[in-house]
């Protein structure tokens, strides 16, 4: 669920990359200042996405090299509303994926140990989530009982269109293209996981009146046609709403590299059953 909005760094000099580096920085940062050190554990190459699209025009975004050393008042400049906001919204994230994990899992003593040992760290998250625990747990119920994908990613959207429209308040298109961002990473961590869900017993949205396959590459293999036709679907959403944005100049540099090549080559490796490497944002 995490990590697949991410640089192509192929085609971006260094300091184009630090455009980047900089809304990624700050949301570690607001992590640790709105919820301890502990929480910059938990940052996601995604969120820095999500700061960059909601970024609001009338603040002033810091270069956060070297961990914001050179920030005069970092406690001041990152629990200002926005950024409390994008922590909030990484750490409801997580919470989710916890909860998430004790549903599927068939490890649940160790699922519902890491979710306790979370609810213990971070008991102001718990208070923040319970507007929104009703939708999700709802939709966690109805998950094995949906009639296939396309019913299960509405009720999926449903709920995260109430987490972004209930913590944001930004442009209703930038809001539409994080949702809809959200919608391809909910697509290739489905088919990322199907090998591993198969292993584990854990449940997969592709398991929904779909032959069981023995493995990914047979499933990618024999349903290639219907997964490419959803994500194209998807991407084309992707491109009507970005198209609908306004953004400056060095954030729409960092877009065009995520919709325009990232997102397609990582769809690519996917389904051709590579994994994802974990990169260093500024590392040649």
């Amino acid at each position: 669920m995490f990590g697949y909005l991410r640089l192509y760094k192929d085609t971006l000099t260094l300091q184009q990359r630090k455009i980047y580096r900089d809304y990624y920085c700050s949301s570690c940062l607001a992590l640790k200042q709105n919820y301890g050190r502990v929480a910059r554990f938990l940052l996601s190459y995604d969120i820095g996405y999500v700061a960059l699209i909601l970024f609001p025009r009338t603040m002033k975004l810091e270069p956060c090299g070297n961990c914001g050393k050179h920030i005069a008042n970092p406690r001041s400049c990152f629990q200002q509303e926005y950024w409390k906001k994008i922590a909030m919204y990484e750490m409801l994230l997580v919470r989710m994926k916890l909860i998430d994990n004790v549903y599927d899992s068939h490890h649940k003593f160790l699922s519902h140990c890491l979710e306790g040992v979370f609810c213990l760290m971070f008991r102001k998250v718990n208070r923040e989530a319970q507007p929104f625990l009703p939708y999700f747990t709802e939709y966690l119920r109805q998950e094995h009982l949906f009639q296939d994908y396309a019913e299960a990613e509405r009720s999926y959207l449903l709920f995260m269109r109430k987490l972004l429209w209930g913590i944001f308040d930004g442009p209703e298109e930038n809001l539409l293209l994080v949702l809809m961002l959200a919608r391809w990473v909910y697509l290739i961590d489905a088919i990322d996981d199907y090998g591993e869900d198969l292993k584990n017993g854990s449940f997969n949205l592709f398991q929904l009146n779909m032959p069981l396959y023995s493995s990914k590459a047979k499933f990618v293999s024999e349903e290639s046609e219907r997964l490419y036709f959803i994500y194209q679907k998807i991407y084309i959403d992707i491109l009507n709403v970005y198209h609908r944005c306004t953004f400056n100049k060095q954030q729409t540099l960092i877009l065009n590299n995520l919709i325009f090549e990232s997102i397609p080559k990582i769809t690519k490796s996917i389904m051709n059953g590579e994994k994802l490497i974990h990169e260093k944002i500024l590392k040649d």
